[in-house]
């Protein structure tokens, strides 16, 4: 046993542990993220969030280099922190957060009392010009008849 209580072994376990679910972690907030970008479509991603899911991916990828060249727990875990770190932070930026509170139906909301008035008078307008136009074809046709 060393001077913690804890065996080599045993932190060896618990890193592996964390780290898998850390990792899982990540991964599962890189997939929401791309589930709510999908699900909206007049969503505009900032280039920001854009860098922060290309950084956090980075990490993934940097976790399998640190086991594949050399079973490296701690520094896989550094990776797998920086990944949920990123992808977390991505997912929980304002500029994201603020856009899934305001769907379509609330521009409909906000934009129709401004445009309606101005859209009745042209409507009927139009309407009156369409019934003039069906009275002057009926006219025409009466009258070569």
């Amino acid at each position: 046993a060393t001077l913690t209580g804890i065996s080599t072994w045993e932190r060896d376990a618990l890193l592996r542990q964390w780290l898998v679910s850390t990792r899982l972690t990540a991964i599962s907030t890189l997939q929401s993220l791309s589930r709510l970008v999908e699900s909206m479509q007049n969503m505009v991603v900032m280039d920001e969030i854009k860098t922060k899911v290309d950084d956090a991916i980075q990490e993934l990828t940097s976790i399998q280099s640190a086991l594949s060249s050399s079973i490296d727990h701690f520094t896989a875990c550094k990776h797998a922190t920086r990944a949920s770190v990123l992808a977390e932070s991505a997912f929980f930026d304002p500029s994201m957060v603020s856009l899934l509170y305001f769907p379509d139906q609330h521009k409909y909301a906000i934009y129709l009392p401004f445009f309606l008035p101005a859209a009745m008078p042209l409507l009927t307008a139009l309407k009156r010009v369409i019934k003039d136009r069906k009275s002057r074809k009926a006219a025409n046709k009466d009258s070569k008849t």
